[in-house]
């Protein structure tokens, strides 16, 4: 019963949040995120503790503060989307999206290649599904379940309805594989903490730490191609998506070899994301856990 009376509020809110201009919509959001950052004291210093062990004194405090702050942004920024994807269509995305290096890939759709659209928790993640769906691809996505299954519906419905394909994270390996038999490009986020036995020992912004395999065994498994790709926050209601070069799959005799050097190709691309602009990435993971688990304590 507490469920459903807090998804009606859920629902209130979101019907009213939308009748607002966009320009306050983000203004609002950015006044949410300012007070979370002031509140949560304890994602303030895990983002710390990451930036300290990436930049230790090649960054300012100063830096490391503002984009602490950009982080909650990047949080609420994830909220206004969900949101905004109801009002999003393919007649007004280009209002703000532009795209960069489009060109990278167009080649392989022509080919009809098998495609893994790889990135980051990086800017606006979920701005990056809504250009994805309607510009580029019906894409396959993984999603996580919640606690809150009725937030998760809305959430779920939402992406659907701008044509994305959502799997649950449960069995998804087995269902990306499915999809990527029937030519349906899937999409992976790739800068989460993994255990080792799930994973590859990379360099990843300067550390040793594990990194899902996953990606790498299905590009080899189907001759698919990486797609790297993420969007940056640029203003007001302005993103840009930037597509990097393609990883194409390793062809040695040493299988193992061949993934490995794929799960490296991929944490190097998105090392050089999080060095073009720091800011964007999402710093509250925990993502250096398993190898440096003190930087949390």
């Amino acid at each position: 019963m507490g469920n459903k009376i807090l998804y009606f509020i859920f629902l209130s809110f979101a019907k009213l949040i939308v009748l607002f201009p966009n320009k306050a919509r983000w203004y609002f959001f950015l006044l949410i995120s300012r007070m979370a950052y002031f509140i949560i004291k304890r994602v303030r210093k895990r983002i710390q503790a990451n930036l300290d062990f990436v930049f230790a004194d090649k960054m300012s405090e100063k830096e490391k503060k503002d984009i602490s702050k950009f982080s909650f942004f990047n949080m609420a920024l994830w909220g206004k989307t969900t949101f905004d994807g109801r009002l999003i269509n393919i007649k007004n995305i280009d209002k703000f999206v532009e795209v960069e290096n489009l060109n990278v890939f167009e080649k392989y759709i022509k080919d009809k290649r098998k495609i893994i659209f790889i990135s980051g928790h990086f800017g606006n993640i979920e701005m990056l599904g809504c250009y994805m769906s309607l510009k580029i691809a019906k894409i396959v996505h993984i999603y996580r379940k919640s606690s809150f299954s009725l937030f998760d519906d809305y959430i779920i419905s939402s992406r659907q309805n701008l044509g994305a394909v959502m799997v649950e994270e449960q069995g998804a390996l087995k269902k990306l594989a499915g999809a990527l038999k029937k030519g349906m490009p899937v999409s992976m986020i790739m800068d989460q903490r993994v255990n080792p036995e799930a994973g590859v020992l990379v360099d990843f912004l300067g550390k040793k730490t594990y990194q899902t395999s996953s990606v790498g065994f299905l590009a080899q498994k189907f001759d698919a191609v990486i797609v790297p790709l993420c969007i940056f926050t640029k203003g007001v209601n302005k993103y840009r998506v930037k597509f990097y070069e393609p990883i194409l799959p390793f062809e040695s005799n040493d299988k193992k070899e061949n993934l490995r050097l794929s799960t490296q190709a991929q944490a190097d691309v998105i090392s050089k994301m999080v060095y073009e602009d720091p800011k964007q990435w999402f710093w509250p993971h925990k993502r250096f856990k398993t190898l440096n688990e003190e930087i949390y304590e």
